[in-house]
């Protein structure tokens, strides 16, 4: 599941309603639950927490916002990013996808938000028709060399919407890795540290 912290108090958080595979999946009040959040990449922080019970978040339109209060953990720990991480691609390496479901002539067009040794995440405005975990689609974009062409079958990992921009994030998950997608994320990983430096 995933969600977004919108507040935190001194006795609990609140989140919003928690979406799984793009649909929101309620939480029973007392239901235990383990939270990881990635404040500063590489790190992710876990710990143990539990639903407190349904909450109304006010917001800036009439319409109320719901979401779920959750314990603070007892204590968090650090995780390691998993070694396939999946590195973000900036705004001028974005590429266009076309995701072709089964029999489908019509793709499903978005855009690359990120990219990793294992799958890829794509935003795309309009889901028509509607994907489904562990579906199958065509994957057709372009990423730099030494990738170049994609045209291959991938499975759906997820999808998620995307409240900050009102789209749909679609993860996918490739049955065996891309020639030169190692390449390209070391080289994209060697730029950043050189701009870190830099600045």
């Amino acid at each position: 599941m995933e969600a977004r912290i919108e507040q935190v108090r001194p006795d609990d958080f609140v989140i919003s309603e928690p979406l799984l595979d793009g649909v929101v999946r309620r939480l029973v009040t007392g239901e235990p639950l383990r939270l990881s959040f990635a404040p500063d990449s590489p790190v992710h922080l876990e710990g143990e927490t539990q639903a407190l019970g349904r909450f109304k978040i006010s917001s800036a339109s009439e319409t109320p916002i719901y979401g779920y209060r959750l314990a603070i953990p007892a204590k968090l720990r650090e995780v390691a990013f998993r070694s396939a991480s999946r590195w973000r691609i900036g705004l001028d390496m974005a590429r266009e996808v076309e995701l072709y479901p089964h029999d489908q002539e019509v793709p499903i067009r978005g855009v690359v938000q990120s990219v990793g040794l294992s799958g890829m995440q794509v935003r795309v405005h309009k889901l028509r028709p509607r994907l489904l975990r562990d579906q199958r689609v065509r994957l057709v974009t372009y990423l730099p060399s030494p990738v170049g062409e994609v045209n291959r079958m991938v499975s759906i990992k997820r999808v998620r919407s995307d409240p900050s921009s009102r789209m749909r994030v679609v993860s996918l998950r490739f049955d065996r890795s891309l020639p030169g997608l190692g390449e390209l994320l070391e080289e994209v990983k060697r730029k950043r540290s050189g701009f870190r430096k830099a600045s």
